[in-house]
């Protein structure tokens, strides 16, 4: 199974991407709770300051 959220983790900067272009990387439960618990994980992490968060492909992305 793929995962639907990416983590990533560079310096103090952790980014989920949101991994479901065909969708539109629509928020499903599943996607919810994979971000839930990412962020979860990550706020017990000290080292990290900043959490982006994007979509891979055309869905979500900045106007």
């Amino acid at each position: 199974m793929s995962e639907v959220v990416l983590l990533t983790h560079q310096d103090r900067v952790a980014t989920l991407t949101l991994h479901r272009p065909k969708a539109r990387n629509a928020l499903s439960p599943k996607v919810l709770q994979s971000v839930v618990d990412h962020c979860q994980t990550l706020a017990l992490d000290k080292s990290v300051r900043v959490v982006v968060l994007r979509g891979a492909g055309k869905g979500f992305r900045f106007c």
